[in-house]
């Protein structure tokens, strides 16, 4: 009877030992899964982030040219350009930066806790 409980216990320990092991592996894997998830999206912010700013640096060197031309003088023409983006500037560094952090931070979380549709 004694050796039946030994045997008992060791299949227990060993599937103890299994099913941690197992679960160990999903963990690791469900936390791969969910930073190449996050890099992701942080990947395809970056590129839009980039593509737009471009976008807005060459709208911006055409109206500062055509204001220039409007103004005869390149100093004016592209001063009224760099005047309006300080105040764009300021205006979202005072009143903008809370709201911009929230958004990435619900961005970081719904990816997280896989709101996100795939």
């Amino acid at each position: 009877m004694e050796k039946d409980s030994e045997k008992y216990f060791r299949e227990v320990k060993e599937e103890l030992t299994e099913y941690v092991k197992l679960r160990s592996d999903l963990l690791k894997v469900n936390i791969y899964e969910k930073t190449a998830k996050v890099t992701s999206a942080m990947l395809i912010n970056l590129l839009i982030i980039i593509s737009a700013y471009f976008t807005i640096l060459f709208i911006s060197i055409m109206v500062g040219i055509v204001l220039s031309k409007a103004t005869h003088s390149y100093l004016i023409g592209f001063g009224i350009i760099t005047f309006l983006y300080l105040i764009l500037f300021l205006i979202l560094a005072v009143f903008r930066r809370r709201q911009l952090q929230l958004y990435f931070a619900n961005l970081v979380a719904k990816i997280l806790f896989n709101e996100l549709e795939d």
